[in-house]
């Protein structure tokens, strides 16, 4: 399994309601001086009825303990999009 599907997985158990998308970005950080070998760099755009009312930061923890794996395994970055309820 990839680290993105990994990820998809991840998300989907902890916000099974969301409505998200995982970009692999990867490949526009090849030869960085972190070593760069492949499914390190990723971006998420995601809203959720459950981050109503939670400030970003909140929402961003929210998002961060729920792929903790992947970053404990050596995903370099995550950046997160947007991270709230929908209007």
């Amino acid at each position: 399994m990839t680290r993105l599907e990994r990820l998809n997985q991840l998300l989907r158990q902890a916000f099974p309601e969301a409505v998200f998308q995982v970009y692999d970005d990867s490949a526009d950080h090849a030869g960085h001086g972190h070593g760069f070998d492949g499914e390190t760099h990723y971006r998420l755009h995601i809203t959720d009825e459950s981050f109503r009312g939670l400030l970003p930061i909140a929402a961003h923890r929210r998002i961060l303990a729920a792929i903790k794996s992947e970053t404990d395994a050596g995903m370099h970055s995550f950046v997160i999009e947007r991270a709230e309820a929908p209007q």
